[in-house]
């Protein structure tokens, strides 16, 4: 998909695909990922502006006994500077291992971090007796994929006359961890419910019951998310973080308050 198809008002009436088709409806669902071409082409300024996440992975073989256990590695520095971020190592079976990392972009010099130096640095730390293969050989094999979390929401408001933002479009990647599918999933179809509502009633100009459902939904998580990564950016703040996380009292008790009121937007079942 290379765009929008706009009509003389600069509603969004369809998009145009990358051979030149166009396809029209009466709402536009853009789904379209964290590079959104819908999103860039309409020059979006965002009353809210959420962070990003950088992440990178790789599959690869390891001497290592298949376990049902993730690891989080939280001690993740760069030239000395505590990140917003951690790293994994998780259990694929049958000898093989999934190891990746993911910072965030509210530290003052992630652009100077190569994630996948970073990343071949961080694996050098793991046990020598894992036998893991070099950065290098993975990068050459094309096993190492990298890409952007928006998180926090980075379109607000999640929507323009004649299109709806979800997913990684609108930033809703949870600012917790990261985590997106499920934010994608419950987006889109409360996106899709409410874009037949607003059709139904006023029209596709007007999706401002798509704004109150995330709102409702996600909006007072995900403004503490946006100020915890902005704190978390800050190297000395993280460092004092990691070791309140190393309290298990604190660690428990955080966790528990993250995760015992998850909810998402409210869907109309029939």
């Amino acid at each position: 998909m290379a765009g929008p198809e706009l009509d003389a008002n600069g509603r969004v009436i369809g998009v145009v695909l990358k051979g030149g088709e166009k396809v029209v409806g009466d709402a536009v669902i853009a789904a379209d990922g964290a590079y959104s071409p819908i999103k860039r082409a309409l020059k979006i300024d965002s009353e809210y502006n959420g962070y990003s996440a950088i992440a990178i992975r790789a599959e690869m073989p390891a001497n290592k006994p298949d376990s049902d256990s993730l690891d989080i590695y939280l001690n993740l520095k760069f030239h000395g500077d505590q990140l917003p971020g951690y790293a994994w190592v998780f259990p694929f079976g049958g000898g093989r291992i999934n190891i990746g990392l993911g910072y965030v972009n509210s530290y003052k010099d992630w652009q100077k971090i190569n994630a996948t130096q970073f990343m071949g640095e961080f694996m050098q730390t793991l046990p020598r007796d894992w036998g893991l293969p070099p950065i290098d050989e993975l990068k050459k094999d094309k096993l190492v994929r990298a890409w952007r979390l928006p998180m926090g929401f980075t379109a607000w408001p999640p929507w323009r006359p004649g299109v709806l933002f979800t997913g990684d479009s609108l930033g809703a990647g949870k600012p917790a961890s990261g985590a997106g599918i499920s934010k994608a999933l419950e987006s889109g179809l409360a996106a899709g419910e409410c874009a037949i509502a607003a059709l139904l009633n006023g029209g596709p100009d007007d999706f401002t019951n798509y704004g109150q459902r995330m709102e409702a939904a996600w909006g007072k998580e995900y403004r503490r998310g946006r100020y915890f990564h902005k704190l978390a950016g800050i190297p000395a703040v993280a460092n004092n973080g990691i070791k309140l996380i190393d309290n298990s009292f604190f660690r428990d008790r955080r966790l528990k308050a993250l995760y015992k009121k998850e909810q998402g937007p409210q869907h109309k079942v029939k």
